[in-house]
């Protein structure tokens, strides 16, 4: 009897080294896949700076902040004035999803900012407030690309210009 026969039924005979050659062999492909950490951390501990920007847009001129340059032609296709400058530039750190913050816009404009967290497509979800006075300009949930800018607003300012509301949110390791 070399190698200690098993009889496996009818006339086959395995070995005992074969055996479990075989049964580890089905072990390994009925087990799940083994998943493998990633150094990515998952979009729930991401950290961000979310930059919020207060932009006059008036039709009196064409100038265009230095801030802005990158943004003037998607300012001009989207609100139709020629000139826009930065009035006020905030930034917010952000470590988890729920944290906030409130950033002056000036004229009696204020924003709310809250990190909601991050998406199954990767964008920053921020839930935006906008507040003049008593009265609610915009309440919106928006999803945004990190390191892509939003625009939103119109709003009336003195001397016929108009407030527009730019938020970028920035990965932070």
């Amino acid at each position: 009897m070399s190698n200690f026969p098993v009889s496996a039924g009818g006339n086959s005979r395995f070995s005992v080294f074969g055996r479990g050659l075989i049964l580890a062999a089905i072990v390994l492909l009925a087990a799940p896949p083994a998943r493998v950490a990633l150094a990515e951390p998952r979009g729930d501990d991401l950290k961000f700076d979310i930059e919020t920007l207060s932009i006059r847009a008036t039709l009196r001129n064409a100038e265009v902040s230095p801030k802005l340059r990158d943004l003037a032609e998607k300012l001009r296709q989207e609100f139709r004035f020629t000139g826009y400058t930065v009035e006020k530039d905030s930034n917010c750190k952000v470590d988890e999803a729920g944290e906030n913050c409130k950033h002056d816009l000036g004229s009696k404009y204020e924003i709310h900012v809250q990190y909601q967290g991050v998406n199954e497509q990767g964008k920053v979800k921020i839930e935006l407030v906008v507040m003049h006075r008593d009265d609610k300009k915009l309440s919106s949930t928006v999803a945004v690309t990190p390191g892509k800018t939003a625009l939103f607003g119109g709003w009336d300012l003195p001397g016929g210009d108009k407030l527009i509301v730019a938020i970028t949110p920035t990965r932070r390791d």
